[in-house]
């Protein structure tokens, strides 16, 4: 089985993947659709210098080497790995079918068929965590690759997805991003997000927030456990990332050990700003 994680960016999904990564019948990858970035060492995964969690390039990491070996695939003819959509705008009229059966993303989709199942080989696990967020690339995935996938839509609130961005973008990569310029790009992505959901069987999918598995967060897996018909396991008291786990981007912190509790901190940095709140209430955020 595939676990898919849909989410937008600072939503928490490391989180959750460490959270699910404690059961002995998983193994998290972290985002599989930005694996071809930290092969060919492009783009996104340049703060990691493009490393796996556990330290090595993936190219020297036994894990992914004895992966990537079996796939015979090299770094110079590496595969992309990234479904592409259309844009926010299209995204939102066209079907799913217009971009799952273009013929670059067919291609993709067979080789990420490919690697998860050289990753069930590899790892010898029966669920494979994919932490990949993007709405379009889990929607191909659920309804092309033959294994079976479970959605899980976790949710945050825009605010402080739109707080921890810009902060993040600013500090890592000097990025300026305004606050409510992102506010809007994230609310448009928003839309999106339900929009691909809607194509997934109700059965096949489990929504859950943030907020809630951070601060109960047996209870929250036990929802998810039971939606998904998972055999549940006893949460974690701390997030913490083991040199023996080899998962691929997430947030740039995860390697360091600490305990499972609830970030409101943009609540406070909020209540300087009067326009910023009114303009989340003009885009029904509250």
């Amino acid at each position: 089985m595939i676990l898919y994680i849909i989410s937008d960016q600072r939503s928490g999904s490391t989180l959750l993947e460490n959270i699910l990564s404690k059961s002995s019948k998983t193994i998290p990858v972290g985002e599989l659709r930005l694996l071809y970035n930290y092969i060919k060492e492009v783009g996104v995964g340049n703060t990691e210098r493009w490393k796996c969690s556990c330290g090595e390039k993936l190219v020297n990491c036994n894990f992914w080497s004895a992966v990537l070996n079996e796939l015979n695939v090299t770094v110079s003819h590496f595969p992309q790995t990234k479904i592409k959509g259309n844009g926010i705008f299209i995204d939102l009229l066209k079907s799913k079918k217009s971009v799952c059966n273009k013929k670059y993303n067919q291609e993709t989709l067979s080789f990420l068929g490919d690697l998860y199942t050289e990753i069930f080989k590899k790892s010898e696990k029966n669920i494979i965590i994919d932490s990949s967020k993007n709405p379009m690339q889990g929607i191909c995935v659920y309804d092309k690759v033959k294994y079976p996938v479970k959605i899980i839509y976790l949710k945050r609130d825009l605010r402080a997805i739109t707080y921890s961005k810009v902060k993040w973008k600013e500090k890592l990569r000097g990025e300026n991003y305004g606050l409510f310029k992102m506010l809007t790009i994230n609310k448009l992505r928003s839309f999106r997000r339900m929009r691909m959901l809607n194509f997934i069987s109700p059965k096949d999918k489990v929504t859950i927030h943030y907020k809630d598995l951070a601060t109960n967060t047996s209870k929250t897996l036990k929802k998810i456990c039971n939606s998904l018909s998972l055999p549940y396991f006893d949460p974690p008291e701390y997030m913490y990332v083991h040199d023996d786990i080899h998962t691929i981007a997430g947030t740039p912190n995860k390697n360091k050990k600490r305990k499972i509790k609830y970030d409101d901190s943009w609540r406070r940095k909020m209540r300087g700003m009067p326009f910023f709140r009114l303009y989340s209430k003009i885009l029904n955020i509250s």
